[in-house]
């Protein structure tokens, strides 16, 4: 494991795997991070909850990336 990263991504989740994987095939050295590890039942895609969140009022920011992520996602 390289001791120094392009890229650092938080949250071990689709929504973390996803770009990780596009980095990593465009290059980079990409670490992943996640608190409780990958596949953990805290996780908001995981076990039986499997959110996908699309909504976030005030930070409406975080919407058109859940979006491109997704589409990313079902290509």
């Amino acid at each position: 494991m390289p001791l120094r990263y392009d890229v650092a991504v938080i949250g071990a989740g689709v929504f973390g795997a996803c770009p990780v994987h596009h980095l990593r095939q465009a290059g980079r050295q990409v670490v992943l991070l996640d608190a409780y590890g990958a596949a953990n039942s805290r996780a908001s895609s995981g076990v039986e909850s499997r959110i996908i969140r699309m909504g976030y009022g005030a930070d409406e920011i975080y919407t058109p990336q859940r979006h491109a992520l997704v589409a990313g996602v079902l290509r």
